[in-house]
């Protein structure tokens, strides 16, 4: 998830999108690896999914307005890795994120952009002590 959120970051700095408008996403994205209750972080992201429904009730999220189809894609292909992560077995790998991350390094790699190092994320393994790959709870602070 850390992974996926950083490749987020990433396309916003390079394409000069406004970082203070990407806040409040950005924000609920990082919750998931810091809230001790993933049910919580679940429904603070639900307002964020860039479904068309969901952009034309109450939580209409502006910023969407102006990004091209393709980015928004890649904005729920991020959600879903977290989501994926909420309901299927982790043991050694996550089969049910691993579709979700390659979309988003596939968005990264077509449209030119950088990966983030592997290295900052290879810190949460997929180890009994580490919750099977969802790590302890951590600040963004520590993939940076």
């Amino acid at each position: 998830m850390a992974y996926a959120i950083t490749c987020l970051e990433i396309i916003i700095r390079v394409e000069k999108l406004n970082q203070i408008a990407f806040q409040p996403l950005l924000d609920a994205l990082w919750n998931f690896t810091s809230n001790p209750d993933l049910s919580v972080w679940e429904e603070r992201i639900m307002p964020f999914i860039p479904d068309a429904e969901i952009l034309n009730q109450e939580y209409e999220y502006e910023v969407y307005q102006s990004l091209p189809q393709a980015l928004l894609t890649c904005i729920d292909e991020i959600i879903e890795v977290g989501r994926g992560n909420l309901y299927a077995g982790v043991r050694t790998h996550s089969p049910e994120t691993l579709e979700s991350t390659l979309q988003v390094i596939e968005y990264m790699t077509a449209n030119n952009y950088p990966l983030p190092p592997i290295e900052n994320f290879q810190r949460s393994p997929f180890t009994l002590q580490d919750q099977h790959g969802w790590g302890k709870r951590v600040d963004r602070a520590f993939f940076q």
